[in-house]
């Protein structure tokens, strides 16, 4: 509200709702603002243009997620939700009262913050990860759930964080958060392809971009069986043995994945997994960066 004595003359004003630039000249002032993916109608509350990030049930024209109190948007392409803290005490997370939204709380938030940032500076591969999915026409969300298993959902593109309990301090696991992160770098990679894969396909390549970065996983016995695997992606060259600790592990992470779980293991027949299309993902994350830079 103005102060007694002064004036203000909206005309002048360059800025608007979102802190976006008003257009006056189309539909009068302070009726019409402009960013670089969109053009808004304040009077409507609406995009003139669909989101060039859709995201699911969520109207193409809606904005800010149609939460403009919590949500910010200011390029116009994707608002901002899953890590800005709720201004309330009410919202409820697994059925639990929670004052950050998608996580227990602030403090497995913070935790969860903080992880991104570690991988972020000391992993490339993540690094690209990220990246991507930041600049993807796709949304893809982060939300902490009851459950002691990390996972992701292409159906939901959602990146599961498992439960470290409210107001627990310990560190969300790197490891859990760059397979699950590059899971869905795979979803995007592989679906604007047109690729079709099977689950076993992605837990494949997701465990050989596990045994890059050092992260032991539970379905690998030893790591140490797959040097070569783990050669040809710092190398870009295949040895004699590449091919058959190809089978391997695909043999082993079938037999993790399969045990005690019949309808994963119909699903996903490791004799149908096409080995030419396989490491797409990961060679375009490693190999190729590296045959560019010797260009370079």
């Amino acid at each position: 509200m103005l102060m007694p004595g002064r004036s203000y003359n909206s005309a002048d004003y360059r800025y608007g709702f979102n802190a976006q630039e008003k257009t006056n000249e189309i539909a009068g002032v302070g009726n019409h603002n402009t960013a670089m993916f969109w053009e808004y109608d304040t009077r409507l509350g609406r995009r003139w243009n669909v989101d060039p990030k859709p995201q699911i049930n969520i109207s193409d024209y809606a904005v800010n997620g149609n939460n403009p109190i919590e949500n910010t948007d200011v390029l116009g392409d994707k608002f901002r939700n899953w890590d800005i803290s709720s201004n309330t005490q009410d919202f409820r997370w697994n059925g639990y009262l929670s004052n950050a939204k998608y996580f227990a709380d602030k403090t497995n938030l913070t935790q969860f913050n903080s992880t991104v940032l570690s991988l972020a500076k000391s992993n490339q591969i993540y690094g690209k990860v990220y990246l991507q999915l930041y600049r993807s026409n796709t949304i893809y969300n982060v939300e902490q759930q009851y459950t002691s298993v990390p996972n992701y959902s292409r159906e939901t593109k959602t990146i599961g964080i498992n439960y470290q309990g409210v107001g627990n301090k310990a560190e969300i696991s790197e490891s859990a958060v760059f397979e699950e992160f590059f899971h869905a770098g795979q979803d995007d990679y592989y679906s604007q392809k047109g690729i079709s894969r099977s689950y076993i396909s992605d837990e494949v390549e997701a465990k050989v971009a596990d045994l890059l970065s050092g992260f032991q996983d539970v379905a690998i016995s030893d790591p140490s069986k797959y040097s070569e695997i783990k050669s040809y992606f710092e190398t870009g060259k295949k040895g004699e043995k590449f091919d058959k600790q190809v089978d391997a592990l695909i043999d082993e992470v079938y037999k993790s994945y399969s045990a005690g779980d019949d309808e994963w293991a119909k699903t996903n027949d490791k004799n149908t997994v096409d080995k030419k299309t396989l490491f797409s993902y990961l060679e375009r994350l490693t190999i190729n960066s590296k045959e560019e830079q010797k260009k370079k």
